[in-house]
């Protein structure tokens, strides 16, 4: 269910859905086409389909929780691979880190690093009703240096879910 909902909502926020990874997926923006919004349209992307699980939810057992690492950066982009099996798709540091803070997020949680929350517009958090909290530097697997982590929390959702 969530496979057939959610990449859509990566199109519609000008995202490329690179890959379906088990029970995750991997999102591009700013690649094939280039924007030059596209942290704002990532975070946003992530911000609706956090919101669109949480209506899903309130009608569904057992709930889904998505957990959402974003980074900003450089990365090798195109038609990747070997004669046999060529794919678009996005390598290096830039993928690993994006990786490495959705798997140390809990449930529910959207992580970002300074170079993606950096690239917001001063609006955005208003604009949205988000806030943004900073969880400090965080070591992170296979990296030597520590990179600073903001936690998304969503105003609208907080306001609407009890607890």
């Amino acid at each position: 269910e969530y496979i057939a909902y959610l990449p859509s909502i990566v199109i519609e926020h000008g995202g490329f859905m690179d890959k379906i990874i088990g029970d995750g997926f991997m999102a591009i923006f700013n690649a094939p086409t280039t924007y030059v919004d596209h942290a704002q349209r990532a975070v946003r992307s992530a911000i609706a389909m956090r919101r669109a699980t949480i209506l899903r939810n309130q009608h569904r057992t057992p709930q889904l929780a998505l957990r959402m690492g974003i980074h900003t950066g450089e990365a090798v982009v195109g038609n990747i691979g070997a004669s046999v099996l060529m794919n678009y798709t996005a390598i290096g540091d830039t993928v690993n880190l994006a990786k490495r803070l959705e798997e140390a997020g809990e449930p529910g949680q959207i992580l970002l690093t300074a170079d993606t929350y950096c690239r917001l517009d001063k609006t955005f958090a208003e604009s949205e009703r988000v806030r943004f909290v900073s969880l400090g530097q965080r070591q992170v697997k296979n990296r030597k240096n520590s990179v600073e982590v903001f936690l998304l929390e969503d105003v609208e959702t907080l306001m609407t879910t009890p607890g």
